[in-house]
């Protein structure tokens, strides 16, 4: 269960930025 390599500060850009979008942040 150790897949996961995206950074914490790139999820929380990613949702920012969604969020900016209107985009559901699914």
């Amino acid at each position: 269960m150790k897949k996961r390599k995206i950074p914490i500060e790139k999820a929380i850009f990613l949702n920012t930025i969604s969020s900016s979008a209107g985009l559901p942040a699914g």
